[in-house]
């Protein structure tokens, strides 16, 4: 997850109401909690408009390296259901095998637990 919410938020909500990809809610005692697959997902994660427009500075950018994945070609038989699991495209399906491109990859892990196989696993 790209950012973190810091001690001196104040609990205002207005992060959560900025959030265009949702990935920040409230939680019941009105708490900003950040979904970190929605966080990296979002293709404006690196211009956040909640984290520039926070009054009181207390979203902060850092940077992490996200699990990258690669397709198991012994387990994978080619069904597809990965690819449509991956918001950002980065599965394709190639010859008999599905393939993730890793430099699109952002490490959400969605398709991950859609395997029927169990054939996506984490290279880092």
């Amino acid at each position: 997850m790209p950012y973190k919410i810091l001690s001196n938020c104040i609990g205002c909500g207005d992060c959560a109401n900025l959030c265009v990809n949702g990935a920040i809610t409230l939680n019941q005692n009105d708490d900003p909690q950040i979904d970190p697959n929605k966080c990296l997902t979002c293709p404006s994660h690196l211009h956040c408009v909640p984290a520039i427009d926070c009054s009181v500075g207390a979203l902060e950018y850092y940077d992490v390296e996200a699990p990258k994945y690669k397709i198991d070609e012994t387990a994978c038989v080619n069904c597809g259901t990965c690819i449509g699991e991956c918001p950002v495209k980065a599965i394709t399906q190639s010859g008999d095998t599905c393939e993730i491109n890793i430099n699109k990859c952002v490490g959400c892990g969605n398709c991950v637990g859609m395997c029927p196989n169990s054939a996506i696993v984490s290279v880092n």
